[in-house]
């Protein structure tokens, strides 16, 4: 197999965890914030026109104020960057699952700014710190609801590092509701972004590693994937999909001797930014009470990773339930 050139997995004993989603989830806020002015204005009796006019105006407006807020926000990048190095602040260890997009809504543009500056001056910072030990990294943000966006990547990666061996699938939401709620954007959401960008991931590489007989794929699916959990119908059923999808790749590969290796984690309660995907209130709040009692830090997931990346290559660990040892 000769020298492994991994797309997200960085040797080492690492303790990087990198995959950007989709900012969709914002998107699908809006529009439901949207369609909330729109209900109002019609149960009045005298409808506000003025109101969803407005609205309309602002969903239209969009793209491109979210174009010039990504500028605005790339300029003061490397002020950011500085500041969060001096401060210092563990910038070597970053989780993220979601960079999630800027949203034209006042909070949410300061929020999704400075967590995308943030973003880059972590990223960066891994870089700058693997070429300093005399590695070679590269990082480059993808929609994985984007078929295309995703096979650009590991094009990228080959032209790069000259080939490619591992991808790890991690990008998700988890806005979750009850099913009674009816949050129909939000459930779109989550099956674009956690079942479709995996499968996105698993087309991106399917061909390149059947053609050098040798690869691992890892994707994230969740403990919600393997029990039912109230509140997380949609969430679970993308979860499910994943351990199905990846399954089956792992057979059709062993039974076609493509020697490619396929391992689905299904963590529990891991301290990410997952919740603040959540906009119904009472879900929100219970899950962030529990996952203060239970929570584990992402370098848990890290290290499984790691665990099974090296494992030589006749050995696929192909599923991992990691669970906080206080979670019941």
């Amino acid at each position: 197999m000769g020298q492994k050139r991994p797309l997200f997995y960085l040797p080492g004993g690492t303790k990087v965890l990198i995959a950007i989603a989709t900012g969709l989830a914002a998107m699908a806020r809006l529009k439901a914030a949207h369609q909330q002015l729109k209900e109002v204005a019609t149960a009045l009796s005298t409808p506000p026109e003025e109101v969803v006019a407005a609205a309309s105006d602002l969903l239209a407006k969009n793209k491109a104020l979210k174009k010039q807020l990504k500028a605005a926000t790339k300029a003061l990048m490397a002020q950011q960057a500085a500041q969060v190095l001096a401060s210092g602040q563990q910038v070597n260890e970053v989780h993220i699952e979601s960079a999630g997009d800027i949203s034209v809504l006042a909070p949410l543009v300061l929020k999704g700014a400075g967590e995308e500056t943030l973003l880059w001056a972590k990223l960066q910072a891994v870089v700058d710190e693997i070429k300093a030990a005399g590695g070679k990294a590269s990082y480059r943000t993808v929609d994985v609801t984007d078929l295309q966006s995703v096979k650009d990547l590991v094009a990228a990666a080959q032209a790069e590092f000259g080939g490619l061996d591992v991808i790890y699938n991690n990008a998700g939401i988890m806005p979750n509701s009850p099913m009674s709620e009816v949050w129909v954007d939000e459930w779109n959401a989550m099956i674009e972004i956690d079942l479709k960008g995996v499968l996105n991931g698993i087309a991106a590489v399917l061909l390149v590693f059947k053609a050098q007989k040798h690869g691992h794929i890892i994707a994230t699916s969740s403990v919600a994937g393997v029990k039912n959990y109230v509140g997380s119908g949609v969430y679970g059923a993308a979860k499910w999909g994943v351990r199905n999808a990846m399954e089956v790749t792992r057979m059709e590969s062993a039974n076609e001797g493509t020697n490619i290796r396929c391992t689905t984690l299904c963590p529990a309660a891991i301290d990410t930014e997952l919740l603040d995907h959540i906009g119904f209130e009472m879900t929100a709040a219970n899950m962030k009470a529990f996952y203060k009692q239970h929570a584990l830090s992402p370098e848990a997931i890290a290290r499984v990773v790691n665990i099974a990346v090296d494992q030589p290559a006749e050995v696929d660990i192909s599923e991992v339930m990691i669970y906080p040892t206080n979670q019941a």
